[in-house]
C-alpha cells in the first residue's frame, strides 16, 4: 500500500484522520493504523474512501494494490 499517496489525497480535501474515521464509522486510532499500512482496509471502507476522496481506478490501484 502506498501510504504517502493516501495521505496526500486526504490532505487535498483538507480532511483530518478523524474526519475520515468518522465517515468510515471507525475510531481515529483504527484509521491511523489503516492509513499507515499496519492493518488493511475492508471492502466497504475502500468503497467509502473511493467516493470520499474521489479516487479514480488508477488512484485506487496506485494506493491500495501496487507495491
Amino acid at each position: 500500500m502506498n501510504t504517502k499517496l493516501l495521505k496526500l489525497k486526504r490532505m487535498e480535501f483538507d480532511l483530518l484522520q478523524s474526519d475520515i474515521a468518522k465517515e468510515l464509522g471507525i475510531a481515529k486510532n483504527t484509521y491511523l493504523f489503516k492509513e499507515n499500512g499496519i492493518t488493511e482496509f475492508g471492502r466497504d471502507e475502500l468503497e467509502k474512501l473511493k467516493n470520499l476522496l474521489k479516487l479514480s481506478p488508477e488512484d485506487m490501484d496506485a494506493i491500495f494494490f501496487k507495491s
